[in-house]
């Protein structure tokens, strides 16, 4: 992807309020999937590849769904039936399974995981980016790929992201200590102020919004 582009790409992921890496992913991997119902649904790689995973994984599975497709879904799942037959065959057989391949889906969506955090970590040595991700209403990255960008940024990067990243930290542990407080009853009386969603923001900050977690590279 043209460097100039993916900056733009990386500013307007931000003024979401998710986290860029996840936004970014997320809309690569639904462009994928409306290109393959579109274009691709008797490409013969393509069912060969969805053969050798028996389809996508759940997540993906539902996202297939979703696209409203039935006969492009029902094409692509006729094969993979067909598969998981021929594998009961050899199972039978062999008294095991063979092995199968992983969810393609998933497999592009850490190589596109992989450009973002890239992308992002060379990004933030320009002052511009800095500023529009320290901006308050960025809501930065989640905890997974925050790790991920620290791994792989240079050293003033990584300080800028710990700083700006500890901020945000604090902000939202003060906000879920505000939400729980007034959950109390002697204190339900007071009206919930910005605090109102700070759940729903946790929950996104550790987790991501909106694609897998690759957990396996951070080990």
């Amino acid at each position: 992807m043209n460097r100039h582009l993916l900056f733009h790409d990386l500013i307007a992921a931000l003024e979401t309020g998710a986290c860029p890496v996840c936004q970014l992913t997320a809309v690569a991997t639904e462009r994928r999937l409306r290109a393959l119902f579109h274009e691709s649904v008797n490409d013969p790689g393509v069912r060969a590849e969805l053969r050798a995973s028996l389809g996508f994984c759940r997540r993906h599975g539902q996202q297939a769904l979703s696209m409203g497709d039935p006969l492009g879904v029902a094409i692509l799942y006729a094969a993979t039936l067909a598969e998981a037959r021929r594998r009961l065959e050899l199972a039978k057989l062999r008294g095991r399974f063979p092995p199968r391949a992983g969810c393609p889906l998933c497999e592009t969506e850490m190589l596109d995981s992989d450009h973002y955090v890239e992308g992002l970590a060379a990004a933030l040595q320009d002052p511009q980016m800095q500023a529009r991700y320290a901006d308050q209403t960025a809501g930065g990255l989640c905890i997974h790929h925050m790790e991920r960008v620290l791994a792989v940024a240079c050293r003033h990067v990584a300080a800028f992201l710990c700083d700006r990243e500890g901020e945000r930290l604090a902000g939202l542990a003060h906000e879920m200590g505000e939400f729980i407080r007034k959950q109390h009853h002697e204190f339900a009386h007071e009206p919930l102020g910005e605090e109102r969603d700070a759940v729903r923001r946790a929950v996104q900050k550790a987790a991501g919004v909106g694609t897998a977690l690759d957990e396996e590279r951070l080990r």
